[in-house]
């Protein structure tokens, strides 16, 4: 009887802690989870996220605005910037960076409603118990079935990212040892290798403060190096005679233009973990201030520069990373030791989602 009572108790806590986010969807999101910020069964407590007041609560271990920035920074700004440049070549230099920016937007346009989303669900720490919390009042299979989709969304995308960042670290590690002869099997098993004491010491995304310091620093490595270079030698040596820059390419076909969005919502991809990012801030209201405020700037900078700036030395002939642009020497060493450096980190953060 004992067991009865316990376990009808729970599935009545369950079904009040999630009654005020069945509204949400109709509503516009705008329905109050006041009054509810504990819910006590069994002698325990569950923390539903709310204080009091009815207030996200902050937490002093979790993570400041500004290492939120880098974490954003570290996430959006990964394998996708190197591309950049072949991408604007699609569509020449005028119709690239509108599609750069328009782009940025609506990764930042589609985080903060995730956010808004959030502060509405403050006890979901995950994308996958955030839809099952929007979806509360809806039918149980219609719930699960919206859980399914988003969670096997979620970790399918994910698993795939890692997929091209370990080959992309595997790739760098060559480029690092260009005179050593290896093909990329070996060269991504030993980047795997690098990945796996970190990747087997990390739990949460801002447990190595240093290291996302040190990856926004990579990053910038990792693209100013080459267009030092390519500016260093000048336009005339760098470009080839026959290549050109326009502010609208002549002739764009749907081929242009479709390969050319895939890169830039490639990467502009960060929603997949936003979630995740938000319930490790030490003060979940500050997201828009760590987003729009720290990382949007930054990352608007660096991705128009490797864009036009690749596209400018290169003209219509780069192709690939912006590292594979120029020959062998200590830049390319340099600028792949910096890329190696940041794949690896941002592949951690990754998994750890």
């Amino acid at each position: 009887q004992g067991s009865v009572l316990v376990t009808n108790h729970q599935r009545i806590t369950n079904q009040r802690a999630r009654a005020p986010y069945g509204v949400m969807a109709a509503a516009g999101i705008e329905s109050s989870l006041e009054g509810q910020p504990l819910v006590k069964h069994g002698g325990a407590s569950s923390y539903t996220g709310l204080s009091s007041e009815g207030r996200l609560p902050l937490r002093p271990s979790g993570n400041s605005a500004a290492l939120t920035a880098g974490i954003l920074v570290a996430d959006v700004v990964g394998a996708g910037i190197l591309s950049m440049a072949p991408a604007v070549s699609r569509l020449g230099y005028g119709l690239g960076s509108i599609a750069i920016v328009f782009f940025l937007l609506m990764n930042v346009h589609i985080a903060l409603m995730l956010w808004r989303v959030q502060m509405k669900c403050p006890g979901s720490r995950t994308l996958v118990g955030l839809t099952s919390s929007v979806f509360a009042g809806s039918t149980e299979e219609a719930r699960m079935g919206m859980v399914a989709f988003a969670g096997t969304a979620q970790y399918v995308f994910l698993i795939m990212l890692l997929c091209v960042y370990i080959l992309t670290i595997g790739k760098s590690i060559g480029m690092l040892f260009y005179d050593v002869s290896s093909c990329l099997p070996m060269w991504t098993l030993l980047g795997s290798l690098i990945v796996l004491p970190m990747n087997t010491s990390a739990r949460k995304l801002g447990t190595w403060h240093s290291l996302i310091w040190l990856n926004c620093s990579t990053i910038c490595g990792t693209i100013v190096i080459p267009l030092v270079y390519m500016m260093v030698i000048g336009v005339s040596e760098s470009r080839p005679a026959s290549s050109e820059m326009v502010a609208v390419r002549q002739g764009v076909g749907f081929s242009d233009v479709l390969m050319a969005s895939s890169t830039f919502a490639f990467a502009f991809t960060g929603q997949f973990i936003n979630v995740e990012i938000i319930s490790e801030m030490r003060d979940p209201t500050e997201f828009p201030k760590a987003y729009v405020g720290y990382s949007l700037p930054f990352q608007a900078v660096a991705f128009l520069i490797v864009g036009l700036g690749g596209y400018y030395y290169k003209g219509d002939s780069v192709t690939g990373m912006i590292t594979d642009n120029i020959p062998f020497g200590p830049s390319l060493r340099a600028s792949a030791a910096c890329l190696t450096t940041h794949m690896v980190i941002t592949y951690v953060i990754k998994a750890i989602v």
